[in-house]
């Protein structure tokens, strides 16, 4: 300290005049605040935070990867189940009550899970639903809706695992067996919706059908 007093001293600034308390704490704040700026720096770095486009990108992205590697492996494989396409389509009907294509897919999907409780959109039938509603309706969101069936239908399950389990099943007495061993005989939405995903690729029937036939 007497070093850096004589210093200014020699340079004719009078010591007393020196607020050393004063210039530590603009130091330390100084420091602090870099340091602030620097692990905001990081953090924007290691986890930057996605624009809304970039999601919408991505998001539409997935959907066609899905259906495009649905369709190669197999223009039969389920994508969603009829009801659970239906309550997608109606929740956005109430929303745009005066969408006529979204009202005709609503149509569409009540006809034909009145025919079938247990039936299922497959690949196939979902894109040509897709390029129908997109060229007959180009301004209606019934295209969207569509591509919303991949996101929320059978795409949310361990398919591979399912379809390993749909491929030991012979019987109802298998299907019993394997549901339980894989813990999906309770009646939660995921255990439901898994048991149908497996009887659509078993044979395409409803769990009632299958129990109906033995």
């Amino acid at each position: 300290m007497r070093t850096v007093q004589k210093h200014m001293s020699d340079l004719g600034i009078p010591v007393k005049e020196v607020n050393y308390r004063k210039l530590s704490k603009l130091f330390s704040d100084a420091v602090k605040k870099q340091d602030a700026e620097d692990l905001a720096k990081e953090a924007r770095f290691e986890n930057p935070e996605p624009k809304a486009k970039h999601l919408d990108w991505l998001k539409k992205a997935v959907e066609e990867t899905i259906i495009r590697e649905q369709e190669e492996v197999q223009g039969e494989f389920p994508v969603i189940s009829s009801f659970d396409a239906l309550q997608i389509a109606k929740a956005v009907s109430k929303k745009n009550s005066r969408d006529v294509g979204v009202k005709n897919l609503v149509y569409f999907l009540e006809k034909k899970w009145g025919q079938n409780k247990g039936s299922n959109l497959i690949t196939a039938e979902l894109l040509s639903m897709k390029d129908h509603f997109k060229r007959n309706y180009p301004k209606s969101a019934a295209t969207s809706v569509i591509e919303d069936f991949a996101k929320k239908g059978y795409s949310t399950l361990p398919i591979s695992d399912l379809v390993e389990i749909a491929d030991k099943i012979r019987s109802q007495d298998d299907f019993d067996y394997y549901i339980k061993e894989a813990g999906l005989h309770t009646n939660n939405p995921f255990a439901r919706k898994a048991r149908m995903f497996i009887l659509s690729i078993v044979n395409g029937e409803s769990e009632e059908e299958l129990q109906e036939n033995e």
